[in-house]
Formats: structure tokens, C-alpha cells, sequence
């Protein structure tokens, strides 16, 4: 499920598939109404429509969408299907933000840096956003949250796959202790 008009984001990643951010901001609010995501949802449900998760991802950070935990709970009340969330994690430092991404099933977050500069040559993140509230966001919704937790790795030539880079990125990654990570190239 989208909750982003294309391209809103709290980060601008050298990686990212979806392309360039057109709006580059902290800022949480309904981007799209949530009774037409959750109309939207009812009509796939009612057609007949299955699949392993119901996944809040698209073409921006999920987590800006202030409403967010609504989907997912309602998704959860139909009792058919898992919920994850796939999230870059930036907002994790938001303690509503940890709140209801942990109505999820799954929580996906990345973690491709593992200091300030690097953080921002591969993220280009929002003013006011920073790896140490990253982290330490990622790390407290870990302490936080029941379900599962994955972290996605990106390794990206030339910025963060030289040995050293890659031990340092690991490092942090166990602080999450992580059930699943995935590495990505």
C-alpha cells in the first residue's frame, strides 16, 4: 500500500529505485485520505484477493503518513493477512512513530551507513535528520517492538563496500539484533 504521493520522503538516497525526491521533509501528515486507502483495501478484500502480507511501503516513507497505524490496524481487524511495514526507519526516533509501527507484523527498516558522513552521502536526508537519531530510533523500536524486525542492508560501490565500511555497518546492525537482515547490492 502507498500512503505517498510520488516522490515524498525524508531522505533522498543515491539508491533509491522509485528516483529522485520532489519533496524532501520531516514533516507527518495524511498525504493521502485514509478512507480512501482503507476504501481502496475493503474493494481488494471483497474481490477475493489474498496474498502473504499486506505491505505499507510506495513511493515515499510510509511513516510520514500520520495515520499509518490506522491502516495497519485495520488490516489486522480482518484477520486475514500479515502486516509489514518497510520503512527507512528515519522517524523511529518519534515515539508515536515506534507506537504504531509496532502494530505490524513486520517491520523492514535500512541501515546502510555507519557514521554521520556516511549516513549523509548515501541518504541525503531532511534538515534536522541525523544517523545518531536513526540509530537510536532503530534501536529503541527493537526494544520496543514484539513482532520481527529486518533490517535491509544497501552496499553501494564506491560508498559503503570497502571491508572496514562493511564492519562498521555491522556493527550497528547487531545493536539492532535483528531476526532477518537482507543484503542488498
Amino acid at each position: 500500500m502507498d500512503l505517498n504521493p510520488r516522490k515524498v520522503c525524508t531522505e533522498n538516497c543515491v539508491f533509491c529505485q522509485v528516483g529522485r525526491t520532489t519533496e524532501l521533509t520531516l514533516e507527518r501528515k495524511e498525504w493521502v485520505p485514509l478512507s480512501a486507502v482503507l476504501a481502496e483495501y475493503d474493494r481488494w478484500v471483497a474481490a477475493g484477493n489474498t496474498t502473504d502480507y499486506v505491505t505499507l511501503s510506495g513511493s515515499g516513507e510510509p511513516t510520514m503518513h500520520s495515520k499509518f497505524g490506522d491502516v495497519l490496524r485495520h488490516v489486522r481487524a480482518t484477520g486475514r493477512f500479515r502486516t509489514a511495514l518497510l520503512s527507512n526507519g528515519s522517524l523511529m526516533w518519534m515515539p508515536e512513530v515506534r507506537r504504531e509501527a509496532s502494530e505490524a507484523d513486520v517491520v523492514k527498516v535500512t541501515l546502510s551507513a555507519w557514521d554521520e558522513e556516511s549516513f549523509r552521502r548515501i541518504h541525503r536526508p531532511a534538515p534536522g535528520l541525523t544517523f545518531r537519531r536513526l540509530l537510536e530510533g532503530e534501536q529503541a523500536l527493537r526494544e520496543a517492538f514484539a513482532g520481527s524486525l529486518w533490517v535491509e542492508v544497501m552496499l553501494l560501490a564506491g560508498f559503503n563496500d570497502a571491508p572496514d565500511q562493511i564492519r562498521a555497518i555491522a556493527e550497528r546492525v547487531a545493536s539492532l539484533r535483528p531476526d532477518a537482515v537482507h543484503m542488498n547490492t
